[in-house]
């Protein structure tokens, strides 16, 4: 009896044991207990938080495992897409319709982020920002929007018109305004009007995002506003991309992928410093540039909106009476490569290659992945 009664404690000890083995295999193990996932990571910020996920282990605990890959721009990764030598790319939504006619099995599943670099700088003190006229007019969009365009009225924009002349024009137009109401103080290039600018010259700059950022962290300038408030011109956003047979075949993937940005999102907005740093290593080495977690943060602040998954409810997939709505974005692209010739009319259609707002509404249903999310950091 005693022989038996010890037999069966051994017994269960021992399968006490296999079975935490097998689990300490799953979330410890090597790496082919994981399903590899390619991802072409672009040289830009906006296009970091797979690197955090996978520096802290989240596609692991889904069971995946990133192999992250640099490229260039957006074509070299398509062109890797087509030949099956990565699993994803990253880019814009917005240069898409371009690429559809000659490869339209490609489909955009997430949206990363939205680029908020087109913005006019202005002089504290002398100008109000949208924000606060936003908060006077009750909220009332529109009527912000014109606000605060109107006191560009007979003042002078110092920037390279080639370049930024446009963006002006548009910015303008929201207040009943054009060129021939403005005076344009026109450079050779970007640098020239910035330097220009912090010396004292003109009201406004119209620029590039490293001439922001540094005028941003002098004393006296404000970023007055821009990009959504421009109209459908001043959207811009950063995607994934993957190839409809990819999709089709790995929902589960695809769905995980979404999921794990979203609790990405949240380290980075609610543990920084766990995270931007491998985000920011991976792109100094890729990109060769010397970013900090600094620099990360003023990004974070000023130009990029990194949405999160409550956010993302009334912004990105807000409809039409959202002024950050995600086919606002590319309908205007469309249309400005039909106009251009680029493109058929009618031959690119949004909801023929843009799937991430159906792919967000079915991560919304899954409830077990939602609650990964939303667990305790």
């Amino acid at each position: 009896m005693k022989s038996k009664r010890k037999n069966l404690l051994l017994l269960i000890a021992f399968t006490v044991v296999f079975s935490m083995a097998g689990f300490l295999t799953f979330a410890e193990g090597p790496d082919e207990e994981f399903q590899t996932i390619k991802v072409g990571v672009l040289p830009y910020f906006d296009y970091q938080p797979f690197v955090g996920a996978h520096e802290i282990g989240l596609d692991r605990e889904l069971g995946l495992d990133l192999e992250l890959i640099p490229f260039p721009n957006e074509n070299s990764g398509v062109r890797a897409l087509v030949t099956g030598s990565i699993d994803v790319c990253e880019g814009s939504v917005d240069v898409v319709p371009n690429i559809i006619p000659q490869t339209p099995e490609l489909r955009v599943f997430l949206n990363i982020c939205q680029f908020k670099g087109f913005q006019v700088i202005g002089r504290e003190g002398k100008v109000k920002v949208f924000d606060d006229i936003l908060r006077e007019k009750g909220g009332d969009f529109d009527a912000a929007v014109k606000a605060v365009y109107s006191q560009l009225d007979g003042k002078t924009f110092t920037i390279n018109k080639t370049s930024y002349e446009g963006t002006v024009s548009s910015m303008l137009e929201n207040a009943d305004l054009t060129l021939d109401d403005v005076t344009i103080l026109d450079f050779a290039d970007d640098a020239k009007a910035a330097a220009a600018f912090l010396r004292g010259e003109g009201d406004f700059y119209v620029g590039s995002l490293p001439q922001q950022v540094r005028m941003l962290k002098e004393p006296g300038f404000v970023a007055v506003s821009g990009n959504e408030t421009i109209g459908p011109g001043g959207l811009w956003f950063s995607n994934a991309f993957a190839m409809e047979d990819f999709v089709n075949e790995n929902k589960d993937v695809i769905l995980k992928l979404a999921a794990i940005h979203y609790r990405t999102i949240r380290y980075m907005h609610e543990k920084p410093d766990l995270i931007l740093p491998a985000m920011v290593d991976f792109l100094n080495k890729s990109a060769a540039t010397d970013m900090t977690v600094a620099d990360a943060k003023n990004l974070m602040e000023n130009f990029i909106d990194f949405s999160t998954l409550e956010s993302s409810k009334t912004s990105v997939y807000g409809g039409s009476k959202s002024p950050t709505y995600w086919k606002t974005s590319v309908d205007y692209y469309i249309k400005q490569n039909e106009d251009m010739g680029k493109l058929s009319p009618g031959a690119v259609k949004a909801g023929s290659f843009v799937i991430q707002e159906k792919i967000f509404n079915e991560l919304l249903k899954d409830r077990e992945l939602i609650d990964w999310i939303n667990k305790p950091l």
